[in-house]
């Protein structure tokens, strides 16, 4: 795998980035219910994805289910948190609902930190 440094960062990220906007049932409400052919399709190509040395992993809270999904593969795969560059997207208005989403995707991701964040 091939990786480029990210932006002006000094993160080294692969050129090919694991997406998670076409999981199956992915779009249907509500975000929290996740049907276990979508976690097995999300664990299984979050799972490939990570052998091929992708470590960059792109979602956003507008995705509905998505990082749920992540939050639930990353785990039962018992994926080192070094090991990959999390980025997700968010539309907040003020200084509180930045904080309070940001909150919300980190729970859902089940993760303490991000590595990128972008504003849609």
């Amino acid at each position: 795998m091939e990786y480029r440094r990210f932006g002006k960062t000094e993160e080294n990220i692969s050129v090919i980035t694991l997406g998670g906007m076409r999981f199956k049932s992915g779009w249907n409400p509500p975000r929290a219910h996740l049907p276990s052919e979508s976690v097995r399709n999300c664990i299984e190509i979050t799972r490939q994805a990570l052998e091929l040395g992708i470590n960059h992993i792109e979602t956003a809270h507008g995705y509905m289910k998505s990082e749920n999904l992540y939050g639930l593969a990353l785990k039962e795969l018992g994926t080192p948190r070094e090991s990959f560059k999390m980025m997700t997207k968010g539309a907040p208005m003020t200084g509180e609902e930045t904080r309070a989403l940001v909150e919300e995707q980190l729970d859902s991701l089940k993760l303490d930190y991000l590595d990128f964040y972008g504003e849609l």
